[in-house]
Order: structure tokens, then sequence, then C-alpha cells
């Protein structure tokens, strides 16, 4: 994963929400609310170590006034 170059961040739309999603299922959940309401959405997914090697996913979701755009890189 690479993270945003500062001029991307600057340029990013304003945070209305953001939540941390322990199941797929309230992620998807979120997305649909966002679509419906035309918003954008931005996801990151990580683990968090619960100890004796064990992980559980987890996604904090932000609900964005409008969707990022990302420039396309050039070949």
């Amino acid at each position: 994963m690479t993270d945003a170059a500062p001029e991307d961040v600057a340029s990013a739309p304003p945070i209305l929400y953001t939540a941390y999603l322990s199941s797929v299922e309230d992620v998807v959940e979120h997305v649909k609310a966002a679509d419906t309401l035309g918003l954008g959405l931005r996801i990151e997914s990580y683990t968090i170590a619960i100890g004796d090697g064990e992980h559980l996913p987890e996604w904090k979701f932000e609900l964005l006034t409008d969707m990022p755009v990302r420039q396309r890189e050039e070949a």
C-alpha cells in the first residue's frame, strides 16, 4: 500500500464521519448507505493482534462529502 502524496491529501474531500468496523457485513452496509446518499467514502483494512499469533480484521470507514479523485499514473 502506498501513502497519498501531500498534494492529494490537501485536495481530498472533507470527512463527515469515521467508523471502525469489525465485520464485512458492516462495511457493506456503510458502503450501500454512502452510495444511496451520493457521498464519497474511503476504506482502510488492517488487522489487530489479539495475542498468541491471532489477528482480527478491522476496517476504518470514512464518509466524505464527495468521492476522492485519484490521478491516473502515467505508464
